[in-house]
């Protein structure tokens, strides 16, 4: 709703649509009037905004993203309210260009396709590979070597509070202590690990800020000229004959 020239959210609270603030109160027959008298003023937030569009004007179907889709669902219980059908959803596809340098690091690590849509999909596999390929797990050497010294101070302070109840604390204060080190040897052995395959991080990395650049599907972040330039028109044309009609995410390889 439009209030001083500002675009408020009402909430229903206690029989009354309530601005965030509570600063302004409007009675249902207040709204209803107010919508009849300036309807310029009162909109749909983002869930129902579909359902008054498909109300003025009739959808048979509609193309959406993971996002809206997710949002839209909610809404579709509420088209049998205004009598209405709700639309057809279909998936909008989705693409990632995989030019033929990213081809060659995708099969001499055997990357998965499905890892290549997700940032974190993409660093977890990195991760796996780091390990793989060195033959140590930092990671997982230190964690038993954290379990260990655990359990055995676990009996120790068992032990030493029969001499002294004050030693427990200090039974805690030596276990961090270890702790501290243990957190600096692994991190000098990670950095390690990642030194001798410091070529493979790197052809990871950059596969990773060309499929999901910022942190963002390579669909939202880069156009269309760098690879018209880059291919010529042909690669847009091979394109659109190859892109498939249903909704799923496309992996393009261009020659």
């Amino acid at each position: 709703m439009i209030i001083r020239e500002k675009r408020s959210a009402l909430f229903y609270r206690n029989g009354c649509f309530r601005t965030r603030d509570g600063r302004h109160v409007f009675r249902e027959e207040e709204l209803f009037a107010l919508a009849l008298a300036e309807p310029e003023k009162v909109s749909a937030n983002v869930l129902l905004r579909p359902l008054v569009q498909d109300y003025l004007f009739p959808t048979a179907a509609v193309v959406l993203g993971p996002g809206e889709i997710a949002y839209y669902a909610q809404a579709l219980a509420l088209y049998p309210v205004l009598g209405l059908v709700p639309p057809v959803i279909v998936p909008r596809p989705g693409l990632t260009v995989l030019e033929p340098r990213l081809v060659r690091y995708i099969k001499r690590y055997h990357v998965p396709e499905d890892a290549l849509l997700q940032e974190q999909d993409l660093a977890a596999y990195r991760e796996q590979m780091l390990r793989r390929t060195g033959g140590v797990d930092p990671q997982a050497i230190f964690a038993r070597l954290r379990r260990r010294l655990a359990d055995e101070y676990k009996e120790i302070r068992e032990d030493l509070s029969c001499l002294n109840p004050q030693l427990e604390e200090l039974t805690d204060k030596n276990l961090q202590l270890l702790y501290k080190q243990i957190a600096y040897l692994q991190e000098r052995a990670e950095a390690e690990l990642k030194r001798k395959n410091e070529v493979m991080l790197r052809h990871l990395s950059l596969l990773a800020e060309a499929v999901i650049p910022f942190s963002r599907p390579q669909e939202r972040v880069l156009n269309i000229c760098t690879y018209l330039a880059r291919y010529g028109p042909q690669w847009w044309q091979k394109l659109a004959e190859e892109f498939p009609v249903e909704g799923i995410h496309y992996f393009y390889y261009p020659e």
